[in-house]
């Protein structure tokens, strides 16, 4: 159907014999040489595309705004969802050694041993492992939902 054929001489006007191009159907594509590397021109096209970016993310919003702002949301959550659980289960396991650590018993024993012992003497915070537990299944539940929607 198509064929793809290189050609390197140039027949527009303004273009050097130089310069090669690809011709796709009636379509004839000229190809940039790579220049130099020139660390001014990086930065100027470094401004030029955070400006471009403002400008698409600006007419985005306009677009939908509440669309725009769940999206950034839904993105910045994904990135902190996990350390964020990986946080609350610490926090359980922490106030629940922390109670554990205060009994004789467990200041004998070893570290892995020391929850069990917290549990089984009951000297436990019961309200703040019910807190805990609480934040824990509410971000459960917002994390169940977010990767519902996405």
């Amino acid at each position: 159907m198509d064929k793809k054929k290189c050609n390197t001489t140039a027949e527009a006007p303004n273009v050097p014999a130089s310069t090669p191009s690809i011709q796709l159907g009636v379509w004839r594509i000229l190809l940039q040489k790579e220049s130099p590397l020139d660390f001014q021109k990086q930065w100027s096209n470094l401004f030029s595309t955070i400006s471009l970016i403002h400008r698409f993310a600006t007419e985005i919003f306009h677009l939908g705004p509440w669309l725009f702002i769940s999206f950034i949301v839904s993105k910045v959550w994904t990135g902190i969802e996990s350390a964020l659980l990986l946080y609350l289960s610490s926090r359980i396991l922490t106030i629940v050694s922390r109670a554990s650590a205060e009994s004789s018993l467990a200041m004998l024993t070893l570290p892995s041993v020391q929850v069990e012992v917290g549990l089984t003497k009951g000297q436990v915070h019961a309200i703040a492992i019910f807190s805990a537990v609480a934040a824990r299944l509410i971000c459960v539940a917002i994390v169940a939902v977010m990767k519902w929607w996405r």
